[in-house]
């Protein structure tokens, strides 16, 4: 689907299928282009410099999700069909979104994030993080740490970014946290006894107590998944036309 931008024009794909298949699909890349995935299974997609084995067998017992290892950098990223907004984001070495400074390079996209969960909940108390990466955890975790971009929701973080260069440009892979799924890898790795390390050292509420369930704190009650899903979907897609 090709759409026109500020004189820029950007394609836009939805892809459905297996958490593999998402993360190691291969597009024709000559503009913008935005991915929206669907993952039908249950995975653990870690990090390009994480070692799947070693994962694997710190997974609980019961647990028999899929492990899927991803090109870019970062923590592990917990993956459970239609409990997160999972968009990813081409941008060319041409384009004027293009940034070289890797600190940099993810803020406007951090900001086109807030912007819409801010609109979607019809309130502006999110925030973009803008330093450098922090979480004694992040390296196994993403969610544990705060990288430059990412997005928090009255202190908690809600939206991950990682990226990766290629020669044509840059990949920026995102993902909305709907439900505090990325909370269960604490229990999934067996790592529950150094939440309370990450509390003290990190400086932030993911691990705290009192969770903050993204739907609950909505106003407007949404009961269809698919349109509370689609409402994201189309606001982040009319906020990135504007870009």
């Amino acid at each position: 689907m090709q759409y026109a931008a500020s004189n820029k024009a950007f394609s836009v794909v939805y892809q459905t299928g297996m958490t593999e298949q998402l993360v190691n699909r291969i597009y024709p890349l000559s503009c913008r282009s935005v991915v929206v995935c669907d993952p039908v299974d249950a995975a653990l997609v870690v990090g390009s410099s994480q070692n799947e084995v070693e994962i694997r067998s710190s997974l609980s017992n019961n647990i028999n999700y899929n492990v899927v290892k991803r090109r870019s950098g970062g923590g592990a990223v917990l993956v459970l069909p239609g409990k997160q907004i999972w968009i990813d984001v081409f941008i060319p070495k041409e384009d004027p979104l293009y940034v070289e400074d890797i600190l940099e390079a993810p803020l406007w996209l951090g900001q086109l994030w807030s912007k819409t969960i801010n609109s979607v909940y019809n309130k502006d108390n999110t925030e973009v993080y803008r330093g450098r990466l922090i979480g004694s955890l992040s390296k196994l975790i993403c969610f544990s740490g705060l990288g430059p971009g990412e997005v928090l929701l009255e202190g908690q973080k809600i939206v991950g970014i990682s990226q990766r260069r290629i020669r044509s440009g840059t990949w920026f892979y995102t993902m909305l946290d709907l439900y505090d799924t990325q909370l269960q890898l604490y229990d999934l790795l067996n790592i529950r006894s150094s939440v309370k390390t990450l509390q003290e050292n990190n400086k932030m509420l993911l691990a705290s107590k009192k969770h903050h369930n993204l739907q609950n704190t909505f106003e407007q009650a949404i009961t269809d998944n698919l349109r509370y899903k689609d409402m994201f979907e189309k606001t982040f897609l009319s906020f990135f036309c504007e870009l």
